[in-house]
């Protein structure tokens, strides 16, 4: 009498898999949310307002770093500024169990732009239609750009990848390679801005500004910061 009993518990077991089994139409795949235009437009207006949020985040090294220069003073213990502005100095501390969280968000939040402006490039090349996208191809380039520059300025070893997936095998990079590496993205943007004709939406910053005229304000951030010339972005980007 059990043995029946199981072999008809599993038999209706089955059958009801069966018949409860529906395609889900409000939970769409990977593919179709890296191709909806109008999803992807939406992730596009955040990405700069991101980056600026991971830099000035009190979960960022920005505070830490003002005391670290002397730039400010502060005795509190909050933020990393005592930790490591105190002398003598003590080493960066950007390990995930770190109290303080310098660098654990920040460095997460870098790359989530990262990969955001990935996918929206790949959907341009793929041919995902856009009202603009010419804007969308600029807007992913130029966060790109920094994302990897952000990276390469605080870390020793940053995880290259664009559109065409990771680069260098998935292997970490050394920062000045990097730095290249979000060189070349934010000449990519620039280019595509000066050859294109449209208007950047003022709520895709934090303040109204020109795209072009951006990217060169950070590259030569990027640059001087890696003690490199000013000469690709120096003369024209204060007009």
């Amino acid at each position: 009498m059990l043995i029946i009993s199981s072999n008809l518990l599993l038999t209706s077991c089955s059958d009801l898999e069966t018949d409860l089994y529906v395609i889900n139409t409000e939970a769409p795949d990977d593919n179709i949310l890296a191709s909806d235009p109008i999803a992807l437009a939406a992730t596009s207006e955040g990405l700069y307002r991101a980056i600026h949020q991971a830099n000035h985040s009190y979960n960022s090294p920005s505070i830490a770093l003002n005391t670290m220069a002397d730039v400010n003073s502060c005795s509190w213990g909050n933020f990393g500024m005592r930790d490591l502005s105190s002398e003598p100095r003590v080493s960066f501390n950007n390990d995930t169990s770190y109290g303080n969280d310098v660098t654990n968000t920040y460095f997460n939040a870098l790359y989530t732009v990262l990969s955001d402006a990935n996918t929206i490039v790949l959907a341009v090349n793929n041919g995902t239609e856009f009202s603009n996208p010419d804007l969308m191809l600029t807007i992913a380039k130029f966060n790109q750009a920094l994302a990897i520059g952000y990276n390469a300025l605080i870390f020793d070893k940053v995880w290259l990848s664009d559109e065409n997936g990771a680069i260098n095998d998935g292997v970490a990079t050394g920062y000045l390679e990097a730095m290249d590496f979000a060189l070349e993205k934010l000449d990519e943007a620039i280019a595509i801005a000066k050859n294109n004709s449209f208007t950047v939406p003022a709520n895709y910053f934090t303040f109204a500004a020109q795209n072009m005229r951006l990217s060169q304000i950070n590259g030569m951030l990027f640059v001087n910061r890696e003690n490199k010339t000013f000469e690709p972005y120096g003369t024209v980007w204060c007009t």
